[in-house]
């Protein structure tokens, strides 16, 4: 009967771990036109930046709205959480005991802050799976379920791997993503929309 019942517990465990099976995507554009209309979406993880001679990784949530968005990034060595939150209309950087700092758009803020250009108006489709609406990629390779594999475009480099299905999606875990001597990695734990059909 013990023995039984730890079996039970072990199958329970690795049904628990297993992943559901990816939906091939036959038509990619309806599917890309659909998953981009998604725009009630949360994702977890961690994101690491690296440029020549630095390195930072981050914890990483993100809650994606319409119209709306909130980007909370808090370090593992101690560093306080870091919010950035934008609309259509201007972008806030917030951090413990600081004034905010404001921006038109969230390029113009993360250039003021970091010195880099990253499109972060891009990343929303990007960290999706998806190109950008604009402008058209350069180039784009698929897996054979149909999902990206490699794109670039606005001058990056991304890598799309380790797919999970999300309801209808298949949704990326992890992105590498290079433009120069810029690597950014992305590996989500959790991905998490709103509706799911």
């Amino acid at each position: 009967m013990h023995r039984l019942l730890v079996f039970a517990l072990l199958a329970l465990m690795i049904a628990g771990c297993a992943r559901a099976p990816l939906s091939p995507v036959e038509n990619f554009e309806r599917y890309q036109r659909r998953l981009a209309a998604m725009e009630d979406w949360q994702l977890r993880g961690k994101m690491n930046l690296r440029v020549p001679g630095d390195s930072e990784t981050v914890r990483v949530s993100w809650d994606n709205a319409p119209a709306s968005y909130d980007i909370r990034l808090s370090g593992t060595l101690g560093m306080g959480a870091t919010w950035i939150r934008g609309d259509n209309q201007s972008v806030r950087l917030e951090r413990g005991g600081e004034e905010p700092v404001i921006a038109a758009t969230p390029e113009d803020l993360i250039y003021t802050e970091l010195g880099r250009e990253i499109p972060i108006s891009e990343l929303r489709y990007w960290v999706r799976g998806l190109p950008a609406p604009h402008p058209r990629p350069q180039q784009m390779a698929f897996t054979p379920t149909g999902v990206v594999s490699h794109l670039e475009q606005s001058g990056w480099s991304l890598q799309y791997s380790d797919y999970r299905a999300v309801g209808p999606w298949n949704l990326p875990g992890k992105i590498l993503a290079t433009r120069d001597d810029l690597r950014l990695l992305l590996l989500v734990s959790e991905w998490s929309l709103d509706s799911q059909n």
